[in-house]
């Protein structure tokens, strides 16, 4: 039941991320000032996404990418 939960909110911040993204790049709808407060909310969005995902990083090892930086041709 909590992953269910801990999925949905997940979902959640990443539906918001892309909204945010979207809503930053139009800056001549936006102005100024308010691009700016859709900034420190990104960056706010995007740290708790960190906190989120971040058990998901400890899978990429360095011996994986020098594996793979390794092996390109």
């Amino acid at each position: 039941m909590a992953d269910k939960k801990n999925n949905r909110i997940r979902l959640a911040v990443d539906i918001s991320m892309t909204a945010l993204l979207l809503c930053l790049m139009a800056y001549q709808v936006t102005g100024e000032a308010f691009h700016e407060w859709l900034g420190i909310s990104m960056t706010v969005v995007l740290i708790v996404h960190n906190i989120l995902t971040g058990s998901g990083t400890h899978h990429f090892s360095r011996a994986d990418i020098r594996l793979t930086v390794s092996s390109r041709p």
